[in-house]
């Protein structure tokens, strides 16, 4: 089953990853040291999935080691160490390049923070696809689906932000989900808010139910089911009901059982108080009271009495509303 999610915006297309990453659900200061490492630049000159594709050549051509002894030969070979250690010491020096508090200003520190970028660093290919987005320049897109599919927890919510005040409000929506359903704690509250009905809105239809089947069966338990349940309830259809009824019972992704904490358990405590409302809307209109608009302009009313869902012009002040979310949740 293909595992991306493929991107268009004015006529370029963006593969972004679907696959669950490690760090989308660990603390702040830990995702910021992913490392896609498969794209790192080694000491020889060449990248990790080159050392894996010579592998699988070499199998191919009746090679009889398994792959973790035919790493650690050509490891050996390259760099006169085993293959985990060179790779655990190649993470520490990009990990210690990098730095938290530079400014990033000078020539010489761009030159090797596009070569972090370029080298799997997620937190890198972030920094400089949100200077192209505050220029206004396309190019932010390359570079947050290149931070996203590293594991940057933050990237995909970014572009969403910057697709809708760039007229793609189906690439807006279809980035957040992918952000919520892979862990990132603002775009799991922020799919709630009324903005996202009105991006919806100005979708074609046909193109947004599409978008919304495609995750919906690429992820489980995605947020989409909200989504899709807002979208079928002026015509009143029934299924909006049921597919609440699937957000009330499990509102999230569940992450592994180490990283499940007071501060996910509210987050969902709060978006089930809220489905449950939203619920008693879709019943009231489909039972008569409200007229299936009335209803969408109750439901928006009613998130945008929860302030922690959060909006794009939040991300305007990304910290100050991080920190809220932040206080509130835990």
């Amino acid at each position: 089953m293909e595992k991306f999610f493929h991107l268009s915006h004015r006529g370029q297309e963006y593969r972004v990853s679907l696959d669950s990453v490690e760090n989308r659900n660990k603390d702040h200061e830990t995702a910021l040291c992913q490392i896609d490492t498969d794209k790192m630049l080694l000491p020889s000159g060449r990248r990790v999935f080159e050392y894996k594709e010579e592998f699988e050549t070499y199998r191919a051509e009746g090679g009889q080691l398994r792959k973790k002894a035919y790493l650690n030969t050509r490891a050996q070979e390259d760099f006169g160490m085993p293959w985990d250690e060179m790779i655990a010491e190649t993470k520490a020096s990009m990990v210690s390049m990098f730095g938290y508090n530079k400014a990033w200003s000078s020539r010489a520190d761009q030159i090797k923070l596009r070569w972090l970028a370029d080298s799997g660093h997620a937190f890198a290919a972030f920094i400089i696809g949100e200077a192209f987005m505050k220029k206004g320049d396309d190019l932010a897109i390359e570079w947050l689906v290149r931070s996203h599919n590293a594991g940057h927890t933050h990237a995909l919510l970014a572009l969403s932000a910057y697709l809708a005040q760039n007229a793609n409000p189906l690439g807006a929506i279809a980035c957040k989900v992918i952000s919520a359903d892979s862990g990132c704690e603002m775009s799991q509250l922020m799919i709630f808010h009324a903005e996202n009905i009105d991006h919806m809105h100005q979708c074609d239809p046909s193109e947004i139910r599409e978008v919304l089947e495609y995750l919906l069966g690429k992820t489980s338990y995605s947020v989409a089911r909200y989504l899709k349940a807002i979208l079928l309830m002026p015509a009143g259809e029934c299924e909006g009901v049921g597919l609440l009824d699937q957000v009330i019972t499990r509102p999230l992704k569940q992450p592994k059982k180490v990283d499940l904490d007071d501060s996910f358990a509210k987050r969902e405590r709060v978006i089930k108080e809220f489905c449950i409302q939203v619920r008693k809307q879709m019943v009231d209109s489909e039972e008569g009271s409200l007229a299936g608009t009335q209803c969408l302009v109750a439901v928006r009313n009613l998130s945008q009495s929860y302030s922690v869902f959060g909006s794009n012009h939040d991300l305007l002040k990304f910290d100050e509303h991080f920190q809220r979310i932040h206080r509130t949740m835990r």
